[in-house]
């Protein structure tokens, strides 16, 4: 039977699917709307404003991750006492970012606009104005929402987060039918996660007493206890903007609006295909985090080598099928004129092979804390990847801005990673490669084979090219299963029944 702690962990995990299941189908819904009311110009605006958007996030300095993990630490210690004091310093330390950037917004926007986006539509600037200072406002509530994931309630903060993208998915259809642009987008995007905060605030306030934050609870001293972790994690964050998310800004600096909606669109699929294998482990992350509080090393060494022979399965089988059915799939989705060509697209798809197969090990040293070198590495990444996007990209255009970040991660991330959470978990690496040897064997043949017919798949239907992937996929899946995996982790894998393997026994 399982413990209370393995039946939270598969709420958790089965919420973060559902959650996922409505962002999958909300860029389904949403993009050919974009794409045909808004037009490439616009949407490609929009893409770049939204993609500024991102780096708000870095401005809670790293403390939302550690604020997460030090509450997920003491409920694992079971002291609650704590619990007050972490969640009001984190809401009223982001309150004061939140201010000092939203002064900084209204006095440096008009001076800096030219730079940042180019020479848009008269709305752009209110676009950008409206979705940033929506998202300063919800800004401090991020504390309740690390609150949730350190109380293991990944559940509820999923269940929030999957209400507001169905809310999205009407009022911005309905908007756009209405003949309404970009200003008006934006707004809704802003207002949206507001909402969402709203609701994680509040159900965090019925969990505990502990959500509600009190000026009296803010700790100076615990604060300076928590800079060092928050800045690597910072950086962290950081590295992981330069290394990714800087590719739309660098495009629409260098080539134009236009060739971002033809680089953003398919790479939404990439992203899709990331969350699907990247949601379950980041809804395991506050477990990782009271195992490791416990020293329960033996456990995390079995979800470590479980999950990366996991990772190496649907990395393949993701990549397989984008590049048997992708192309053909954004044409009919997103309208003709946006599939960027087979050589971006498949270099994209090897890009979001490689993310998959380092979630594992960034998740292991996520959840324990254990980022400082990492940090330092990532940024190398970042900045490699920044430099090499401005200068390939004018070079090659836009194989060469996700050529640049294929090459930034292979020479900095992609072996660090893997070792750095085998030692975080006691683990061999010997004993790893002979593990994931049987498996990386049929991941050589089934991608040799995908290869082979991929020419196929071009010439034939969308139908035929599904039934071509499958073909493929099923039976390599199937070997995988048998010779990838132990008997008893065939077991517990079926049914959901995988979180009660690393669950309290």
């Amino acid at each position: 039977m399982q413990s209370p702690m393995a039946r939270q962990t598969h709420k958790n995990i089965v919420w973060s699917y559902i959650n996922l299941g409505v962002g999958i189908l909300a860029p389904l819904i949403l993009i050919p709307l974009f794409t045909r009311f808004l037009g490439r110009q616009l949407y490609g605006e929009y893409v770049v404003i939204t993609s500024l958007s991102y780096y708000l996030g870095l401005a809670n300095l790293g403390l939302g991750q550690t604020i997460a993990n030090r509450i997920a630490a003491a409920a694992a210690n079971r002291d609650h006492a704590k619990v007050g004091t972490l969640v009001s310093t984190a809401f009223y330390s982001l309150t004061a970012v939140a201010g000092l950037l939203l002064i900084a917004l209204l006095v440096l926007t008009p001076l800096l606009w030219s730079a940042l986006v180019g020479r848009p539509d008269p709305g752009a600037r209110f676009a950008f104005l409206s979705l940033f200072a929506l998202s300063l406002i919800a800004f401090p509530l991020k504390a309740q929402d690390m609150m949730l994931r350190g109380y293991q309630r990944v559940d509820r903060e999923q269940e929030v987060w999957a209400s507001s993208s169905v809310i999205r998915v009407v009022v911005m259809a309905t908007a756009l039918f209405a003949g309404f642009k970009l200003a008006v987008v934006a707004t809704i995007h802003g207002l949206i996660g507001l909402l969402s905060g709203l609701g994680t605030c509040l159900l965090a306030a019925r969990l505990s007493p502990a959500a509600r934050p009190r000026l009296a609870d803010f700790s100076l001293r615990l604060l300076r206890e928590m800079i060092s972790p928050s800045i690597a994690f910072l950086v962290l964050q950081l590295s992981s903007a330069l290394a990714t998310r800087v590719d739309n800004v660098v495009i629409g600096y260098v080539l134009g609006a236009a060739p971002v909606t033809s680089y953003a669109v398919p790479f939404r699929l990439m992203l899709m295909a990331i969350l699907l294998f990247t949601m379950v482990l980041n809804a395991l992350q506050p477990t990782i985090t009271a195992h490791y509080a416990r020293d329960k090393r033996d456990l995390l060494r079995k979800a470590y080598s479980f999950f990366t022979r996991l990772a190496l399965v649907y990395a393949v089988s993701a990549g397989v099928a984008l590049w048997l059915v992708g192309p053909q799939f954004i044409r009919l989705w997103a309208g003709p004129g946006i599939y960027p060509g087979g050589l971006v697209f498949g270099l994209q798809v090897a890009f979001t092979s490689l993310q998959i197969l380092l979630t594992p090990a960034e998740t292991i040293l996520w959840a324990t804390s254990r980022h400082y070198i990492w940090a330092t590495i990532a940024l190398v990444e970042g900045g490699l990847n920044l430099g090499l996007s401005i200068w390939w990209a004018h070079r090659w255009g836009l194989a060469g801005v996700i050529g640049a970040s294929i090459v930034a991660r292979l020479v900095t991330n992609a072996w660090y990673l893997p070792l750095a959470a085998s030692l975080t978990v006691g683990g061999s690496i010997r004993n790893a490669l002979r593990q994931i040897a049987p498996g990386a064997g049929l991941a050589v043949i089934m991608v040799a084979a995908a290869g082979t017919l991929s020419m196929v798949a071009a010439s034939v239907s969308i139908v035929a090219s599904i039934g071509l992937a499958a073909g493929l996929l099923i039976p390599f899946a199937a070997a995988f299963a048998w010779l990838g995996f132990t008997a008893e982790e065939r077991r517990l894998a079926v049914g959901w029944l995988w979180p009660a393997a690393i669950a309290e026994p």
